[in-house]
């Protein structure tokens, strides 16, 4: 990112960052990307406001290691409750629990799926893929679902088709 850090005359970028474009307000189009070791191009730009899906038990078969980014767009302190759903549609450990308590103005709280088993109280492997929905705030929150296959692939999958 050093063009950008030229332009807005920074120090040189390290670890997450984030841009906040705050004019035009329209007619504009940003995509963010993320390059992985194995050369392939992830869309990093695509979230989801209150739902993620496609959440492997954290021992998955295929080796995958996945992380959820919530990321509180507010200029508020938010606290970030959620209940995660099993293939059947069954909650899976605490329902409506705390998973980041005091997530600052415009931060991004990252896990993987043991971090995410721990936060829901969670000691036993669910089976096939799981849903994380985020029950407050119900405004202000961006999720992101990021899975980093075994040939290091980084595929986002946090869109979903809607009805």
């Amino acid at each position: 990112m050093s063009h950008l850090e030229a332009k807005f005359g920074v120090p040189p970028l390290t670890g997450r960052n984030r841009l906040v474009i705050t004019s035009p307000t329209t007619g504009l189009a940003v995509m963010g990307t993320i390059r992985s070791p194995s050369d392939n191009i992830a869309n990093a730009s695509v979230t989801e406001s209150h739902m993620l899906y496609y959440l492997p038990h954290w021992t998955n078969t295929h080796q995958d290691k996945v992380f959820v980014r919530i990321t509180n767009t507010t200029g508020q302190i938010q606290q970030v409750r959620g209940t995660l759903w099993d293939n059947n549609g069954h909650s899976l450990g605490t329902r409506n629990a705390i998973l980041v308590d005091a997530l600052q103005p415009y931060a991004t709280a990252a896990m993987n799926m043991q971090t995410l088993a721990n936060l829901f109280s969670i000691t036993t492997l669910w089976e096939k893929q799981a849903r994380l929905e985020i029950t407050a705030p119900t405004t202000g929150i961006k999720l992101m679902n990021m899975n980093r296959s075994q040939n290091s692939a980084i595929t986002n999958l946090s869109g979903a088709t809607s009805n």
